[in-house]
């Protein structure tokens, strides 16, 4: 579907097909993404089950120990490579499960709330993150 924005009032980044949350490009979702509305639910249903301080050694699927994401700082600590492995290299999680929505919502969250948050900001002419001055 072609982006008709002039001609629609809605814009051209919300989902359209489907009863989901609209899919947003920028940072204008209202109520944002959160780690308490979101960020907290998607790492526990595809991250902690390796990425966990409660899950032994040899059950983390070859998950390093120290890198978990039970907490917001924990988020905040990994933010770029939880980028990097989930969203850029879409690598992670190994065994597949998170669907291509979750990966977008992801992607939001981490540019809209987490990398804000490290003192970093998304570029909009390259995605990469830059810090800010």
């Amino acid at each position: 579907m072609a982006c008709l924005a002039p001609f629609l009032t809605g814009s051209c980044d919300d989902h359209v097909i489907g009863h989901g949350q609209p899919i947003v490009l920028n940072c204008l979702r209202d109520p944002p993404l959160t780690y308490e509305n979101f960020g907290e639910g998607i790492l526990g249903r595809h991250c902690t089950s390796c990425h966990s301080v409660y899950v032994r050694e040899n059950q983390r699927a070859s998950a390093p120990l120290g890198v978990d994401f039970d907490t917001w700082n924990d988020v905040l600590t990994w933010a770029d490579r939880i980028k990097v492995r989930s969203v850029d290299m879409d690598d992670m999680p190994p065994a597949g499960g998170m669907v291509a929505d979750e990966r977008i919502e992801l992607e939001e969250w981490l540019r809209c709330e987490v990398l804000p948050a490290t003192g970093q900001f998304v570029s909009e002419d390259t995605g990469a993150p830059e810090v800010e001055p």
